[in-house]
């Protein structure tokens, strides 16, 4: 069980995360634009009133007032030069348009204040330094979550799994009575009733086999001792019509011993109950052969 419960586990767990990782990278792909301007818009007003306080003011002058509502501000504010921050043609375009110029996903923001090279820069408040810990713990309960659903789901598929395996064991040791029993809701009930119904199939068909050995060994006595006899009646014999006799009894013998060997040989090649056998008193047979024997083994001691 506990290897099916930890590859189940490992599985589901890593298939889940990067399921969550894809879909959150895939949604900020085809959602940027949008939250582009969702942001834009939040601070807008702020870098306007921001711009505003500054405008008419010199280099000097303006780094006094920043520092003066600095403190006001839980945001990051500083004044820099276009030539420090690199900016693309993209980036200038939008700060020639009067738009704000949005970097870092969204916690970096660039104003422009009057149109001149000085620009406004706000950054927003860092992360908590323990969002790691609460994403790792996040995911740490989902991984628990997922392991206590998946445990009461594998309890059952385990439980009935060793079932089958306990019962294919005791089947490998000769129990052929063995079957397996499982609850109608189980979801391998129709490989326990595959299983049941093989074994009954093995089961009678080395229960028909041992039968017929069981009968064709207890009947093959009876045309060896015959044979066994007949030879000693034919060197203790000196009269040839007698001998002929005795020789065509043994050749009948012969023939019941044949067919009871191609009886066994049609057995053993049965497949899949396509040959059906029709057996026959062994006394009967040999009567029947002794019959034929008796005239055939005449014939050929006449020529």
């Amino acid at each position: 069980m506990l290897r099916l419960f930890l590859g189940l586990f490992l599985v589901m767990t890593v298939g889940l995360v990067l399921a969550l990782q894809t879909v959150e990278r895939t949604f900020d792909a085809l959602l940027d634009y949008q939250m582009e301007d969702y942001n834009r818009e939040a601070m807008r007003g702020q870098v306007w009133t921001l711009s505003e306080l500054l405008r008419g003011l010199d280099g000097p002058a303006r780094e006094k007032q920043l520092e003066a509502i600095r403190p006001h501000y839980g945001s990051g504010l500083t004044l820099v030069e276009a030539e420090q921050l690199a900016l693309s043609d993209k980036e200038k375009t939008e700060l020639a348009q009067g738009r704000l110029v949005i970097r870092d996903k969204y916690t970096h923001y660039i104003g422009s204040i009057d149109g001149g090279s000085q620009l406004l820069s706000i950054r927003l408040p860092a992360e908590p330094s323990l969002m790691p810990f609460y994403l790792a713990a996040a995911y740490l309960m989902i991984a628990v979550m997922i392991g206590f659903v998946l445990f009461f789901w594998v309890r059952p598929h385990w439980r009935d799994l060793e079932k089958l395996r306990l019962a294919a064991e005791r089947f490998g040791d000769n129990d052929l009575s063995v079957r397996i029993q499982l609850s109608k809701r189980s979801n391998i009930r129709d490989l326990a009733e595959h299983f049941n119904l093989m074994a009954a199939r093995i089961e009678s068909l080395i229960a028909n086999q041992r039968e017929l050995t069981n009968a064709v060994s207890h009947e093959l006595r009876t045309p060896i001792a015959r044979l066994s006899f007949e030879l000693d009646q034919l060197k203790q014999s000196p009269d040839a019509s007698q001998n002929r006799e005795l020789i065509a009894d043994m050749y009948a013998d012969l023939g019941e011993l044949e067919e009871m060997v191609s009886e066994l040989l049609t057995y053993a090649s049965l497949e899949r109950g396509a040959t059906v056998i029709k057996r026959e008193m062994a006394g009967q047979r040999g009567r029947q052969c002794g019959a034929r024997g008796r005239g055939g083994g005449g014939a050929v001691v006449d020529r």
